[in-house]
């Protein structure tokens, strides 16, 4: 395999920077989803999703139901981004079976990876919410570390991209190792 397209929707950055290092090292093509036709999307062997997680479900996932009959036949990889340490991973399939109610999950691969916020990039209203978030977390009494990780974040900005965690997408959509030499393990949680 190799013809992967990698579509990606990206809110702070962090997932046009994963997309456009995964197709670095897979010899694929990157490019916002918004600038893929049907055409495009025929012709591709693999298909990536990327985007950022909001709420627990992959932001923009209503394209890949627009474009449910040019995909068919497709290897389908999902990529979620967000600053959570770890995804939940049953929520998150869950809202896969019911984003992609036509889509059998057991063909999708699924991958999580750690991103990126800055507080500043991002209005008011939002930059609110999160904060109080953040804040909600700390002042949660059996906090876990993870949770006061996310607070952290939250409250203070974080960026925890690493391409190294790439590997393990790269590695699944070619049947080798990435090709960045550097690259020895991958961070990367694969959920399928």
């Amino acid at each position: 395999m190799g013809n992967a397209l990698i579509l990606y929707r990206s809110k702070g950055g962090s997932t046009a920077r994963y997309a456009q290092a995964l197709a670095r090292m897979t010899g694929g093509r990157a490019l916002p989803a918004a600038q893929a036709d049907g055409a495009l999307l025929a012709s591709a062997e693999q298909i990536v999703f990327a985007s950022w997680m909001r709420a627990g479900a992959l932001a923009g996932i209503g394209y890949l139901r627009r474009h449910a009959a040019q995909l068919r036949g497709k290897q389908l990889t999902l990529m979620a981004v967000g600053l959570s340490p770890q995804l939940d991973t049953a929520a998150w399939e869950d809202s896969i079976r019911r984003s992609l109610p036509d889509f059998p999950l057991e063909e999708i691969r699924t991958f999580y990876l750690r991103g990126a916020y800055s507080p500043a990039q991002r209005g008011p209203l939002t930059r609110g919410l999160l904060a109080a978030m953040g804040k909600t977390l700390q002042r949660k009494p059996d906090a876990s570390a993870q949770e006061l990780a996310l607070a952290h974040d939250l409250l203070d900005g974080g960026d925890h991209v690493q391409e190294d965690a790439l590997a393990a997408i790269a590695l699944y959509l070619t049947g080798r190792p990435a090709i960045r030499p550097s690259i020895q393990a991958s961070q990367a949680s694969s959920t399928r």
